[in-house]
């Protein structure tokens, strides 16, 4: 569960009814072997992960994250982030924008929860530094 939790951006910004599918799936996985249920999560998991990520899968997580920083953001700060979201959904801005300004104040005001979002930073940062030439 705690895994599903983390990844629950990262679904959403591929195929958010995986999200809510796997789950009420894990809601009643307890019923079968571990093995079963872990081969059955990752096997939909990874379908899921599949499917290709859009403009607008991407600003629904997008939005999702900023739903989470509302009660602790300033006006400005809040309408920077919600431009920021926007152009990238008109194409004008590429993913990274709004993901780099969500993740700074996520570092700054995100809950716990939030903040263990693997959709904020899917990579580890030694691997980023592979293509650096």
């Amino acid at each position: 569960m705690q895994f599903h939790s983390s990844q629950k951006l990262l679904l959403m910004a591929h195929h958010v009814e995986s999200y809510r599918e796997l789950g009420r799936y894990l809601a009643e996985a307890h019923r079968e072997p571990l093995d079963d249920a872990m081969a059955h999560y990752l096997r939909h998991f990874m379908a899921a992960l599949g499917r290709r990520a859009t403009r607008k899968t991407h600003t629904n997580a997008l939005t999702h994250v900023l739903g989470y920083l509302k009660q602790s953001l300033d006006g400005p700060s809040r309408q920077d982030l919600l431009q920021a979201i926007e152009e990238y959904r008109l194409g004008q801005v590429n993913l990274v924008v709004p993901l780099r300004l969500l993740t700074h104040y996520v570092k700054r005001h995100g809950s716990d929860y939030i903040r263990a979002q693997t959709y904020l930073d899917p990579h580890p940062y030694e691997l980023g530094l592979r293509n650096t030439i």
